[in-house]
């Protein structure tokens, strides 16, 4: 879903992520905490 988050914003889309804490641990843990790295727009709410 992160992927197609980031697809629809880099067309011009708004885009609210909601996730859980757990979840937000978890992307952070598998992508990095550079996975939003070039998106400053982008917020990613948990």
């Amino acid at each position: 879903m992160l992927k197609l988050a980031k697809s629809l914003h880099h067309r011009g889309f708004n885009i609210t992520f909601v996730n859980t804490e757990y979840n937000h641990k978890r992307l952070l843990k598998s992508r990095g905490l550079d996975v939003l790295n070039g998106l400053p727009d982008f917020n990613n709410l948990y």
